[in-house]
């Protein structure tokens, strides 16, 4: 009964919002994703149809041959050597179809043309229990050497007993160079020099649009495996070994979209960078801020009117808090009608609205928080993300073969 019950109640799903496939496939956003939403498609009805064939014929065995009173002997057949041949070949050719067309649309996501991209957007991510690292390029937009880690057998520590040698170790890789970064101090254009390395993991991860990206995969600790179910991306992250996706996600993909001052909802986040006027830099870490031009105040004192990946409602209500207001529905909007009026005397007519967000998954069982590791992930439009990449310049991307990192002794490992 629940072989039966659990196909007819999937497909009654199916038929209720035909087209949609929304009971079990996100929504897609990468290039590659369609062929493989395809696959799993064709894949579902071949064994779904499959399934009720054959069920369908047990059934009518079980009750055509069914033990009755009058039905002593059993009569035996030697069976049908056509029907035989048919169902095995069939099962073969359909199996050799599916395989074919599977080898396709895996290279195209694994081996496409998109490797060799000199114009790739870079990114190192890091697994660790139980969170996610993120290392960004600098303004060459080429990353350094990572997961570089001391032994007990470098000169440094050949004098300490192998207690204290993994103690300093440990010490290190915990708290002075977490993620193993290796710069030749010696070699002024090691693209290591300028990477946004940030020693504390867990921080959103942010990417283009529409542009071909380049997720350079690894792990600190355990297996880990990550996975953009809305890109159809998804990759074990081994320890000692530096894996690769590349793919490109579709313009519709951009979390981010401009909007009239007017028109931005209150309850949205709002993304800085240098095309708002009057932005500046501020915070630690440091991030785009918007400042209260009549503050003449220097420093942490200057008045913010609005800080990266805040909402004008909480704009709003800091400035009611400072000013004593009691935050009222009717308050509030009436503060949020004098905000939109002061930003735009600031000359700021529209404002980059974060429409949504991605969701990024272990789907490795990596130990006791496993379901604690989780993450957030943006598209933005090229000029956002180089904005961010660079903090205060605008650049384009390159249009040259970049540099190559130094390639490690072993083959596979970062």
């Amino acid at each position: 009964m629940m072989a039966l019950v659990t196909p007819l109640a999937t497909m009654g799903s199916i038929l209720a919002a035909p087209g949609e496939w929304k009971y079990w496939l996100p929504p897609q956003y990468s290039t590659h994703g369609d062929s493989i939403d395809m696959l799993f498609k064709w894949i579902f009805w071949i064994t779904t149809i499959t399934f009720f064939l054959v069920e369908g014929t047990l059934l009518v065995f079980l009750i055509k041959y069914r033990a009755r009173p009058e039905r002593r002997k059993g009569v035996f057949t030697h069976g049908n050597t056509r029907l035989e041949m048919a169902w095995t070949l069939a099962p073969a050719v359909i199996l050799l179809i599916i395989a074919l067309a599977t080898k396709r649309v895996w290279d195209t996501y694994r081996f496409s043309e998109m490797r060799t991209d000199p114009n790739r957007a870079q990114v190192l991510v890091v697994g660790e229990q139980f969170k996610w690292n993120f290392v960004y390029p600098g303004p060459d937009q080429q990353l350094g050497r990572y997961m570089m880690f001391p032994q007990p057998t470098d000169p440094k520590y050949r004098t300490m007993t192998r207690e204290q040698a993994l103690k300093e170790i440990g010490n290190y890789i915990g708290g002075t160079n977490p993620l193993g970064q290796l710069i030749n101090e010696k070699d002024a254009e090691d693209p290591g020099r300028d990477d946004d390395y940030a020693k504390n993991p867990g921080r959103a991860l942010y990417l283009p649009a529409d542009r071909a990206i380049d997720v350079n995969l690894s792990a600190k600790d355990v297996l880990h495996d990550f996975f953009l179910p809305e890109f159809r991306v998804k990759l074990d992250a081994v320890p000692g070994m530096r894996g690769h996706i590349v793919f490109k996600g579709k313009p519709e993909a951009r979390c981010t979209k401009r909007m009239a001052i007017e028109q931005a909802p209150a309850d949205k986040p709002i993304w800085l960078d240098p095309s708002t006027p009057k932005v500046e830099i501020g915070g630690n870490p440091k991030r785009y801020r918007l400042y209260d031009p009549t503050d003449t105040r220097r420093g942490a004192q200057r008045r913010i009117i609005m800080d990266t990946f805040e909402t004008l409602n909480a704009a709003a209500e800091r400035r009611m808090r400072a000013a004593n207001t009691s935050a009222t529905p009717q308050g509030l909007t009436a503060e949020l009608d004098k905000l939109r009026a002061d930003l735009k005397a600031m000359g700021i007519n529209d404002l980059s609205v974060v429409q949504h967000k991605f969701e990024i998954v272990c789907e490795e069982l990596c130990g006791s928080g496993h379901s604690t590791m989780r993450g957030e992930m943006y598209m933005l439009s090229n000029e956002e993300y180089m904005h961010f990449l660079n903090l205060t310049a605008r650049v384009t991307p390159p249009t040259t073969q970049p540099r190559q990192p130094v390639a490690s002794a072993t083959e596979g490992q970062p």
